[in-house]
């Protein structure tokens, strides 16, 4: 939120959101209406402590981090491990328990629907830097597909 309800940088005058300061006066005046706040749960905790958290004004969800939390329970990465899994149980029973909206992660192909049957309200399905990295290793392979079948 802009000053005085909050300290969020000025930016109205130019932000993508306000369409690059066309809708300038219009973007501050709503903000608030706009804003959708979300706090990462990524440890021990902030499992913990979810309820408050999801209870401080104007937080809407919470999102579970997995690759930070694996790395907290001291199993980096490794989600199949029944201690990361355990916690994210955990983290999901808080949170849905806070009265917050859930997020999550799972890049996964079927991921989101995973996500969405234990109850997420929001999951993401994808990341730019991943969808650029598959993207140029198709291109590559194709290119090399097309080399191969010139020879």
């Amino acid at each position: 939120s802009y000053p005085p309800h909050g300290t969020r940088g000025a930016a109205f005058s130019l932000s993508r959101a306000a369409d690059f300061g066309a809708r300038g006066k219009d973007s501050r005046d709503s903000i608030d209406d706009h804003l959708l706040i979300i706090c990462q749960i990524e440890s021990s905790s902030a499992i913990d402590r979810a309820g408050e958290i999801a209870a401080v004004d104007g937080v809407d969800m919470l999102f579970v981090g997995p690759l930070d939390l694996s790395g907290d329970v001291g199993k980096l990465g490794e989600f199949g491990d029944p201690a990361v899994k355990a916690e994210q149980a955990r983290a999901e029973t808080e949170i849905k328990a806070s009265g917050a909206f859930m997020g999550g992660i799972n890049p996964a192909p079927g991921g989101g629907g995973r996500l969405f049957g234990r109850g997420y309200d929001f999951a993401v399905v994808a990341a730019d830097a991943l969808l650029i990295r598959d993207g140029a290793a198709s291109a590559v392979a194709q290119a090399r597909k097309a080399a191969e079948d010139k020879a």
